[in-house]
């Protein structure tokens, strides 16, 4: 018989939970129809009960939390727990509260400014458990969200951010100075209690994740404060605590001071007619909105700009030049990404061309569809000016005995216009297919349309919505199907199977 925890998180969960629909997860060989008991999250009130094993059923209400309905008030769920005839207590088929969590095992890894960072792996139990806990907390965080947070919500990313910014900022009687703000080690030092007080889950079982300490070099370290950066359910916890700031800000600052408040995670902008009431007024008010939640922010990451001079946030240059604004990408991440492909084209020195260009054209395409959604069609084409002169110098180097004309039949295509397309051909037993290399230059720009602030993605009046933007994308794809086609044709028929460029 297999593991029931095998069954407990299945690939159409989401979507399920996203349509609204009743789903069930059966946690052991038992499958008979006991009565359902309702739970609703109220004051003091749990996500799933730990004396039972969750079927968890998705209704919504209008939200109540903490004895008020919130400002936005929206779809919450009703959680249906199926009930066993066992002692069992924990979802995933154990006694979670006798053995407790398990403790955390610590890895490193580099940050952009070469310093480490150390990320906290929970047991593979934990990790269950807590997607688990997850898929019913998240409904909840989405309801009580701030309507200009964008970091690790479902249906917003780094685009929505920056589309954001660009409506705060672009127009003429906008706000023209701007506090760039981080929150300094956000994950690793949020208050312990303020989570078990705010957050509304089992907190017996919130307590065991948050108190499990961590192991490094064999050594078991104990953790006062912050939540795991490895957990699954630590970005929910960390946007929840960061959530109402802009409430805050709303009832604090004077009305007509432009004050308007853009966070990704712990990365933060703020908007402001001036610079005195900035500095007087909202930064003294962040710090204190942060302290309750033992947070403080980074002194040397936090500044105050003036638009026409610009500033980065989230990998992209805002800067205004008259009444124009222009959105680009970084200049850091252009030469991060430059340093990144002379990395790749030194391994034509020893490795194959098609393996080459297959490395090249994942980073080349992912920066490029991270990038097009800003007004960057010079540095695309900068890039891949820089990138062809980086294959010429390589290639001549591999053969430094043949001539120029012979590494261009031997090496380059013509596809169009386009008369100096690296190609490379993969050869298996008898067939073969040619690799080419991607043109960043060609990828045309497009802006990306904003997520709806209102939009609940687990309301089901805001499906057709979703299903509209789904389309939408689809349609794109396809309207540039013919971009993948000069990156790699399919597998064809081949006499000639020695070798391979």
């Amino acid at each position: 018989m297999s593991d029931p925890r095998s069954r407990l998180l299945g690939s159409s969960t989401k979507s399920r939970l996203a349509q609204g629909r009743r789903f069930h997860h059966r946690c052991g060989p038992d499958h008979r129809d006991p009565v359902l008991s309702p739970i609703t999250i109220g004051p003091g009130g749990v996500v799933a009960t730990t004396d039972v094993v969750p079927t968890i059923a998705i209704r919504f209400f209008p939200f109540v939390l903490k004895g008020r309905t919130h400002r936005h008030a929206g779809p919450t769920i009703d959680l249906n727990v199926r009930r066993r005839r066992t002692t069992t207590r924990c979802p995933v088929g154990t006694n979670y509260d006798s053995e407790g969590s398990g403790p955390l095992r610590s890895v490193f890894i580099p940050k952009s400014n070469g310093k480490l960072r150390r990320l906290g792996i929970p047991t593979m139990k934990d990790r269950a458990t807590q997607a688990l806990y997850a898929m019913a907390l998240l409904p909840v965080a989405e309801a009580t969200a701030d309507p200009h947070s964008y970091g690790f919500r479902p249906k917003r990313g780094v685009a929505d951010a920056i589309a954001q910014c660009h409506i705060n900022l672009s127009q003429k009687n906008r706000a023209t100075w701007v506090l760039e703000g981080d929150i300094k080690a956000c994950f690793d030092k949020i208050d312990h209690q303020w989570l078990l007080d705010q957050i509304p889950m089992d907190h017996k079982v919130l307590s065991q994740w948050l108190k499990a300490g961590y192991l490094e070099k064999g050594t078991l370290f104990p953790t006062e404060a912050g939540t795991p950066q490895g957990g699954i359910i630590s970005p929910i916890l960390a946007n929840m605590a960061l959530d109402e700031i802009q409430e805050m800000l709303a009832s604090t600052v004077p009305k007509g001071s432009k004050v308007n408040f853009v966070r990704y995670a712990d990365d933060f902008i703020c908007t402001g007619i001036n610079e005195e009431i900035l500095q007087r007024t909202v930064k003294p008010a962040i710090e204190t909105f942060l302290r309750e939640r033992g947070l403080m922010r980074s002194q040397e990451k936090t500044k105050i700009t003036h638009i026409e001079e610009g500033f980065d946030f989230l990998g992209y240059n805002l800067k205004k030049f008259g009444e124009k604004m222009l959105i680009k990408p970084a200049t850091g991440k252009i030469k991060h990404h430059r340093l990144k492909l002379k990395t790749i084209c030194r391994q034509l020195r020893f490795r194959k061309t098609f393996q080459v260009i297959a490395a090249l054209n994942r980073v080349q395409r992912g920066w490029g569809n991270f990038y097009r959604n800003c007004c960057a069609s010079k540095v695309f084409s900068q890039i891949n000016h820089d990138l062809f002169q980086m294959v010429k110098r390589e290639l001549k180097r591999r053969h430094s005995k043949k001539s120029g004309k012979w590494i261009r039949r031997t090496y380059f295509k013509t596809i169009g216009n386009d008369h100096w397309i690296l190609a490379g051909k993969e050869r298996r037993e008898d067939q073969e297919r040619t690799h080419y290399l991607f043109q960043l230059g060609r990828l045309p720009i497009r802006r990306h349309v904003k997520f709806l602030m209102a939009a609940h993605p687990f309301d089901p009046t805001f499906n057709k919505y979703i299903r509209k933007r789904k389309a939408m994308n689809m349609a794109n794809r396809l309207k540039e199907s013919h971009l993948k086609g000069r990156t790699l044709t399919k597998w064809t028929r081949s006499k000639n199977t020695a070798g391979s460029l």
